[in-house]
């Protein structure tokens, strides 16, 4: 749980720079929140991946912005030890000033694209969705290589495809 304060003029703070289990924050501070982290999934498109440091300054107004305004369905937090590693579902949500802009966390970009156009925050995947025909046994002996490399079948030919163009 991040938590801070919410200003006169609904500006959301952080002054205090520090994660609790959301429980310790109800029991022990009398933390409540002051919006749900709850939305409606996207239909998936992929995701935008983005890390970005623990102590950089846009990081807990983007997190807060992405918790209330994307919900927690379509983001995943992997906690490294200075970094926090985000995948964001694609798709677009509007743009409230939270405390950072979207040029803010360009520069944490690793995979994807990221638009601000007409007050919209706009995340859209590197990845396309391609389809392919295949023999049936071609594809059941390309299913069966994955399964022993305990990868998707996706992966398992992404992999392949790149090491034939390198």
């Amino acid at each position: 749980m991040l938590y801070g304060i919410r200003t006169m003029d609904g500006v959301f703070t952080y002054p205090f720079f520090k994660w609790l289990p959301f429980e310790e924050g109800i029991r022990e501070y009398q933390l409540k929140p002051v919006y749900p982290i709850h939305q409606s999934t996207l239909e998936y498109k992929g995701f935008v991946q983005l890390e970005i440091p623990k102590d950089a300054v846009v990081f807990y107004p983007f997190v807060d912005y992405l918790y209330e305004t994307w919900g927690m369905e379509n983001i995943r937090l992997r906690e490294q030890d200075h970094t926090i590693l985000l995948f964001i579902r694609a798709g677009e949500r509007p743009l409230t000033t939270k405390g950072f802009f979207a040029a803010d966390i360009l520069p944490f970009l690793i995979k994807g694209d990221i638009y601000n156009e007409e007050g919209h925050l706009i995340f859209r995947s590197s990845y396309r969705k391609t389809s392919l025909e295949l023999p049936i046994d071609l594809l059941e002996s390309i299913t069966e290589l994955a399964e022993q490399e305990g990868i998707s079948m996706s992966k398992w030919v992404e992999q392949k495809f790149s090491s034939l163009l390198k």
